[in-house]
């Protein structure tokens, strides 16, 4: 599970969502107050940020910004640093996975463009992992 700071760091990271994601949180909470939506557990918030995060940058990758990736993967690899393997596997399938359907979503340009962009070492493993995993097993040999 994300702690808000870890969120926070994230958001920090990727500027451009803030407004979505608050924006989202604002209508999550009127329709909890109107009884109108449940109110979603920690897990679920988790799960709806990150899947969230994930379709924002990969529609801008897509369309060819760049501009918050490298921040991005440096919060990344920061939380892939701290403890836990719920963790890792939350940033693994819950957002990496996300991005990469995120960005070939349209059968565009492919997640590949951002085997260029600077991923610290924990990024860089889990990125093949998660890449391998969506493209059917498959490795890539690494650059």
């Amino acid at each position: 599970m994300l702690s808000e700071a870890q969120r926070n760091r994230l958001l920090d990271a990727v500027p451009s969502f803030t407004r979505k994601w608050e924006e989202w949180r604002a209508d999550q909470a009127e329709s909890e107050a109107h009884g109108t939506r449940r109110k979603r557990s920690a897990d679920d918030l988790d799960s709806e940020f990150l899947r969230s995060l994930a379709l924002h940058v990969g529609e801008r990758v897509a369309g060819g910004n760049l501009d918050e990736v490298d921040w991005l993967f440096a919060a990344l690899d920061e939380l892939y640093r701290e403890d836990g393997a719920a963790l890792e596997a939350e940033l693994t399938v819950g957002f990496l996975e996300s991005l990469i359907h995120a960005i070939e979503m349209d059968g565009g340009r492919g997640a590949t463009v951002l085997d260029a962009v600077h991923m610290g070492a924990y990024v860089r493993e889990e990125w093949e992992v998660a890449y391998a995993y969506t493209h059917g097993g498959i490795r890539r040999d690494r650059r």
